[in-house]
């Protein structure tokens, strides 16, 4: 747990922000422009700018990735704007290639990015949407989060049984945290659309 904390503080220490607007890990020191101009990346080494490809010419991270397709995300809806959602989709992509599983299996950035690309997918086509699920589950089984992104997946198509098999398998792997499985399985058997509601995630 220290060390969690330890690199928890790091990150915040990376991505410390003058004006204390916070986002998600903190990352509100990467600004990307969605027609392709030179995003910048503000790092501990000081101020750095470039196009997507200075993230992987620097440390090339899970949490620097994530960071930038966030704000590329949070440009529009990408529900409504197809524009949006091919560009996501291919950043997506991009950062999915550039960033082995072998090494950043056990890293939640990483699965939040399978995670969120599979999502993104299934907007588009949710056969190919699937096999996305399938490889987050298979890399970052030990998240929670994985396996219950996938069963509301499943729900949302009305694959009912494909759902709870999901959930109880998460359950029988171990997958952490136990409560939001817990939870996720109840709100299933109340019948719910959402396994988890905002408050739950």
């Amino acid at each position: 747990i220290a060390s969690i904390m330890n690199r928890v503080r790091d990150l915040k220490n990376k991505y410390r922000n003058e004006d204390n607007i916070t986002d998600e890990l903190n990352c509100t020191k990467i600004s990307a422009d969605t027609t392709g101009h030179p995003l910048s990346l503000v790092s501990g080494s000081g101020h750095l700018s470039g196009t997507v490809n200075q993230i992987m010419m620097t440390a090339n991270n899970p949490e620097d990735w994530l960071c930038f397709l966030l704000r590329l995300e949070r440009k529009g809806v990408p529900q409504t704007d197809a524009h949006l959602l091919n560009r996501l989709i291919g950043r997506y992509s991009q950062a999915v290639t550039a960033l082995p599983a072998e090494k950043h299996s056990q890293d939640e950035s990483y699965a939040r990015i399978l995670v969120r690309f599979a999502e993104l997918k299934a907007l588009q086509d949710p056969e190919e949407a699937r096999d996305q699920f399938h490889l987050a589950r298979l890399n970052c089984k030990k998240f929670a989060f994985v396996h219950v992104a996938f069963a509301q997946f499943e729900l949302a198509r009305g694959n009912l049984k494909k759902c709870k098999q999901l959930l109880q398998k998460a359950v029988e792997c171990s997958a952490v945290p136990l409560e939001m499985l817990e939870t996720a399985l109840q709100n299933f058997h109340s019948q719910k659309k959402q396994l988890l509601s905002d408050e739950e995630k």
